[in-house]
């Protein structure tokens, strides 16, 4: 799945440039790891198909030289991945940029620990040392560049400054509803393709049982069973490499918990003499549920492809 998190309308304003830098990180090394490993097993299944032809040319027989540079296209793949390991650069830097997406919107909301007045000094002071931290984090990975320094955008102290009411109205449109159209927007989407996949491993067994059937039989002479099963091998590998429906029904998860959290807020009463004290909590733990997409991001950061 190429990631980039669920889109908001000002977004491009409020957030700086470092998610940006580490979210385009996080593309580019997906798309990477995503290219060579489906490469390593096309050329897998490659070289199982070339090794059935009779192909010659003179005396040389033309088949298992095919087959060994498909070997050697699958080696040239598997040798990029594990000197480049794209996959663990893309899982740093997503979880990279959701870390820094996460204290922008606690700050512009003033969930806790940024609550209290829209000019607060201790405010400012513990966001710009929350967000240092994730920047040195991430610095020794090359996820963020040496030279960034954490700041408050122009942008993110306008909206810190609004009403209750204008910052519930802004983070339950931009950032939950978003969050949670997109996640279940990916659900489906993932449900789609794992289904596909299943049927493709289902196409793989019949044609293997038939091929089997005929050649017991001595219907058919050529020898094609090795490869079926080298194809079913494949998508299993693909479908595993992808996690179409455990990521599928992680993200229906997050996005009922965002519905209920969603229901909370809608029912924050912001005449309330504690409403800004029961929006910093509510908020706080609406972030605190996405930071587990993070923490698993972090997890997956130290698996290798």
């Amino acid at each position: 799945m190429v990631q980039i998190s669920a889109p908001g309308f000002r977004e491009k304003q409020l957030i700086p440039e470092p998610y940006w830098t580490a979210d385009r990180v996080s593309v580019t090394e997906q798309r990477k790891a995503t290219h060579w490993y489906g490469g390593q097993i096309i050329a897998l299944l490659a070289a199982s198909l070339l090794g059935i032809p009779d192909w010659h040319v003179g005396s040389l027989d033309l088949s298992p030289v095919l087959s060994i540079a498909a070997f050697l296209v699958a080696g040239y793949y598997w040798d990029r991945l594990r000197a480049e390991t794209p996959q663990s650069l893309w899982f740093e830097s997503r979880a990279a940029a959701e870390a820094i997406k996460g204290l922008v919107w606690r700050y512009v909301v003033r969930a806790r620990p940024f609550d209290g007045p829209a000019q607060s000094e201790e405010a400012d002071e513990q966001f710009l040392d929350r967000l240092s931290e994730v920047f040195e984090t991430y610095r020794s990975v090359g996820v963020i560049p040496k030279n960034t320094e954490p700041a408050i955008t122009d942008e993110m102290r306008r909206l810190r400054a609004g009403s209750l009411v204008a910052r519930r109205e802004l983070y339950l449109q931009e950032r939950l509803r978003a969050q949670r159209v997109w996640y279940l927007g990916k659900a489906d989407a993932f449900d789609n393709k794992s289904t596909f996949w299943s049927l493709m491993t289902l196409v793989a067994i019949v044609f293997g049982l038939t091929a089997a059937g005929l050649q017991t039989a001595g219907a058919v002479h050529t020898h094609v069973l090795g490869t079926l099963a080298t194809a079913g091998a494949a998508i299993t590998a693909w479908t595993q490499l992808k996690q179409f429906r455990p990521l599928a029904a992680a993200y229906r998860l997050v996005a009922k918990e965002l519905e209920q959290v969603e229901i909370q807020l809608e029912r924050l009463n912001p005449a309330e003499p504690d409403a800004e004290e029961l929006w910093s909590r509510l908020s706080r733990e609406s972030e605190s549920m996405l930071a587990k997409e993070q923490a698993v991001w972090r997890a997956r950061s130290d698996r290798r492809i």
